[in-house]
């Protein structure tokens, strides 16, 4: 039998970087968070980064949702999440403003407390 923390990470694989649901709210999933308490999922809703409980666990939309309207996520997550602003833009020296902005919003982020550590490295590609 696996202990929690195998049994977390291994839910966390088959998960990463899908829209999941979070209560009430849509969220990427991006990586696993340990603190001294707890472990936690480490959500993004394309401005911050929200920390639930693993207890509580995430419903997983890919497969749930209709094909067409998890890809319509994707689509504006790219066009509006903070980490995808930008990087596509056709003229070079504001696509390096974004990846600039990117880099800085990413690092923003995960500047944690000594406390708190990623149990499993940010993944921000969306899947």
């Amino acid at each position: 039998m696996s202990d929690n923390k195998t049994l977390i990470i291994e839910e966390y694989e088959k998960l990463k970087g899908q829209f999941v649901l979070n209560y009430f709210e849509v969220q990427r999933l991006i990586g696993i968070v340990e603190t001294e308490q707890d472990y936690y999922w480490a959500l993004y809703d394309g401005r911050k980064l929200h920390l639930s409980s693993c207890v509580g666990g995430v419903i997983p939309l890919k497969g749930r949702l209709a094909e067409k309207d998890y890809n319509t996520l994707i689509r504006i997550a790219k066009l509006n999440h903070y980490d995808y602003m930008g990087l596509n833009h056709p003229d070079a020296e504001k696509r390096g403003y974004y990846e600039d902005f990117v880099a800085e919003h990413k690092h923003h982020l995960t500047d944690w407390e000594e406390t708190e550590s990623w149990m499993a490295p940010p993944h921000w590609d969306i899947v």
